[in-house]
């Protein structure tokens, strides 16, 4: 019996935990999104509760055509860890390289999103996959 309670206490955690699989998911559309230059379909990542003054979403907020001319394309990009409650990826651009990070929420949306982001540890977490 107490086997039992614990996996039905259990469960509901179990089936809101997102996996490893779930964030490259994520991270694969932000990418095509991004390479396309299809904003509104990047705002799609982003829950509704983004939206800011008369912008779209984060994404329009955050002057996405200066960010592609900064940046250029997304060549490609690996996991690399987590740091607290968000998750690293090492993203290659075409003119140089830099972490981004994010959470998920429960519908698979970004929680947090920092599209570029620093630490000590991220910035060792960089090196290690130099």
């Amino acid at each position: 019996m107490k086997i039992l309670a614990t996996i039905i206490f259990l469960l509901p955690l179990s089936a809101v935990a997102q996996t490893k699989q779930d964030y490259n998911l994520v991270m694969e559309k932000f990418v095509q999104y991004y390479n396309a230059q299809q904003n509104d379909s990047i705002c799609t990542l982003f829950p509704d509760n983004t939206k800011v003054a008369s912008y779209s979403c984060f994404w329009n907020f955050a002057e996405p055509e200066r960010v592609y001319k900064e940046y250029g394309t997304i060549n490609s990009y690996e996991y690399l860890g987590t740091e607290g409650d968000v998750t690293i990826y090492k993203v290659v651009y075409d003119k140089f390289t830099k972490a981004m990070s994010f959470n998920l929420d429960e519908n698979l949306l970004f929680g947090t999103f920092r599209f570029d982001t620093s630490s000590d540890k991220i910035k060792e977490m960089l090196r290690e996959t130099e």
